[in-house]
């Protein structure tokens, strides 16, 4: 064998080799499956390459098997809450400490309350257990039934009989609040599942006042806190379904400072804009 042939042969060896190498590189090819997973804003898909070309897929937030993750936290505008307010720990449930004091039972709209920039934080990976919070401005309203009216500067409560036929006799109380809440939900989609959730509140008066409308002198408004607790502080729950959502606050802390036989109030309604 000569040395034109020798060099001829190396140079065939080489090129079946690389020819070799790259079929089985571009067999790899064809059989490779490439995934790339996007969140954005809460949505989930996954992009994929294989033999069948490049697709997209949604991920579905209730399937287990999914990396599909809700956002660490979530802040919203606003929520709110509408329903009555009563006395907790009376001679029975609504019942006054004093017949004086008593007030028109169960008056829808005796409670109002509106949550400022509510905060959800994610505690768990799949956003089953999460911690909430707002910045609420909790209305309550004590619709007296009886002719009574509230005496100012006082240090407690202090009311006197006037005699007068009043259409409206109310004395409403204004708290700034910071509610915390651990909330508990089955789905990390609002729309479906069971949500609950436990906690407490504090607060600070920030504004009360009353107002009387009667034939004899008309519409009285006068400000003054008339012996209000300045701080309250107590038990929260919600229970949300769907589109039923259901709260309930407990008031662990005296209603006045003084001036009648301590007692607690509730209030408890539905939350028409979802906190």
């Amino acid at each position: 064998m000569n040395q034109y042939t020798s060099h001829r042969i190396w140079i065939l060896l080489a090129i079946c080799t690389l020819g070799f190498i790259l079929g089985a590189h571009a067999q790899t090819e064809t059989i490779t499956t490439d995934t790339v997973e996007v969140i954005w804003k809460k949505k989930g898909f996954l992009i994929i390459s294989d033999q069948d070309g490049r697709r997209i897929e949604f991920l579905d937030p209730e399937e287990e098997s999914t990396t599909y993750l809700p956002p660490k936290s979530k802040v919203d505008f606003l929520g709110f809450d509408l329903g009555f307010f009563n006395y907790a720990d009376g001679p029975a449930l609504g019942q006054p400490p004093s017949p004086d004091l008593e007030i028109k039972p169960f008056r829808f709209t005796s409670h109002v309350a509106l949550h400022m920039i509510p905060v959800t934080v994610r505690l768990d990976r799949r956003g089953h257990i999460n911690l909430k919070s707002a910045i609420t401005f909790n209305w309550s309203n004590f619709n007296f039934k009886e002719d009574i009216r509230l005496i100012q500067n006082s240090e407690g409560l202090r009311y006197e009989k006037t005699g007068i036929d009043y259409r409206t006799n109310k004395l409403t109380a204004t708290y700034l609040q910071i509610p915390l809440l651990l909330h508990f939900n089955t789905s990390p989609n609002d729309k479906k599942g069971l949500r609950m959730s436990v906690g407490g509140f504090a607060g600070v008066l920030i504004r009360s006042k009353t107002k009387q409308k009667s034939d004899e002198f008309g519409t009285v408004k006068v400000r003054d806190e008339f012996g209000l607790n300045r701080f309250r502080y107590g038990l929260t729950a919600r229970i949300d379904f769907r589109w039923f959502d259901f709260y309930f606050n407990y008031n662990l802390s005296e209603v006045f400072a003084g001036g009648v036989p301590p007692f607690e109030t509730f209030e408890a309604g539905i939350n028409l804009i979802h906190f």
